[in-house]
């Protein structure tokens, strides 16, 4: 379906237009919205518009609205008529979230609402279609989850679960359009989940002659932090063969890659055939000078090598090209203070960031 028939689709249940398209944009993007996003969606700092459309989707039951802290209102568009009106009955943004999840919902409808020029693939279905048939891509290297199924019919394969914003464009000085991958932080104190994501989909964006992504946060404290993690997972894995090195630098890259991983003591790709070259390495690269060039490398990478290696010389696969970030300007504090384990914390409110209650708007 396009998005003119799925907004033509809600339009028959009593939406109007302006309802209708937002409805779309919020039930493919997050399933998750509050008052602010409609209102700026239809270009109202407030007003009647917002209580309209929460007592539309009350009454037609296609929506529940719950109440957090300072009385900020969510709506849940959890129904299956109308996922079933767009054309997306299976849709997972059905499912009630936990609070660190909903705010990740809220973010990226926040990133999708700023930025509705572009061609977002916003569905599961469409990114199949792009990545497995206009890109050629191999159905294995995307990024699937397993699901188990309850009545015991086995497990059914899906795809981009985590459905962060992914849209095509075109970068300055190119003409074919380019998969922008965004991952949304919803502040949990830790880039360790970004660098769970980049492994995630390590192998496809490996695959891909080009790329970008775009760190989308609701402030900059990690961003340094999150910048790192993507440096060191192109250094790695997405750059394999930035230059043409040599052969004894592509070595040296290997030993600290290896080095690293014993380190850490993750045995989990060492066989005896690496072990053996790791400890034959370990004198061919061993002395001060390859011990500040490996901690080099753990930063910055393989450029920290190539610097070493081609001094004067431009290294042509760094990775800022492919990296930006997007802070996100709106306030969040409906979900109080999250945790890494992504629960929120009880807090000093009536009734903690946890509880809801569902209420029907008059």
């Amino acid at each position: 379906m396009t998005t003119q028939d799925r907004i033509a689709a809600l339009e028959r249940f009593g939406y109007d237009y302006d309802e209708a398209h937002f409805l779309v944009i919020a039930a493919l993007h997050s399933g998750y919205f509050v008052r602010r996003q409609f209102l700026g969606f239809v270009k109202r700092t407030n007003g009647w518009r917002d209580d309209a459309l929460l007592k539309k989707l009350v009454d037609r039951a296609h929506g529940e609205v719950s109440v957090f802290r300072h009385n900020c209102h969510i709506c849940h568009l959890g129904t299956k008529p109308l996922y079933d009106a767009i054309g997306e009955r299976d849709n997972r943004n059905r499912r009630e979230r936990q609070p660190s999840t909903m705010k990740n919902k809220l973010m990226g409808l926040d990133f999708v609402l700023e930025n509705p020029g572009h061609s977002y693939l916003a569905t599961e279905r469409e990114k199949l279609d792009y990545f497995l048939t206009t890109r050629k891509i191999p159905e294995p290297i995307l990024p699937t989850r397993w699901y188990a199924s309850p009545y015991g019919r086995g497990a059914t394969a899906k795809h981009f679960v985590d459905k962060y914003p992914m849209f095509l464009a075109a970068p300055a000085g190119k003409e074919e359009p380019v998969p922008h991958f965004c991952y949304v932080d919803e502040g949990l104190q830790s880039t360790d989940r970004f660098a769970t994501y980049l492994a995630q989909y390590g192998p496809l964006l490996n695959a891909l002659s080009d790329f970008r992504v775009i760190y989308v946060a609701q402030h900059e404290g990690l961003v340094p932090s999150a910048e790192r993690v993507f440096q060191k997972f192109w250094s790695l894995t997405a750059a394999k063969t930035p230059v043409d090195f040599d052969p004894e630098t592509q070595a040296l890259l290997a030993h600290f890659e290896a080095r690293q991983d014993y380190e850490a003591q993750d045995f989990s790709r060492f066989d005896t055939a690496r072990l053996i070259a790791f400890r034959e390495a370990k004198t061919r690269f061993g002395g001060e000078r390859y011990d500040t060039l490996y901690r080099l490398w753990q930063t910055d990478g393989i450029r920290a090598v190539f610097a070493a290696n081609h001094p004067g010389e431009v290294f042509k696969g760094a990775p800022e090209s492919r990296w930006s970030t997007h802070i996100l300007r709106h306030n969040y504090d409906l979900f109080g203070t999250l945790t890494a384990r992504g629960k929120g914390r009880a807090d000093e409110t009536e009734h903690g960031n946890e509880v809801r209650n569902q209420v029907r708007t008059e």
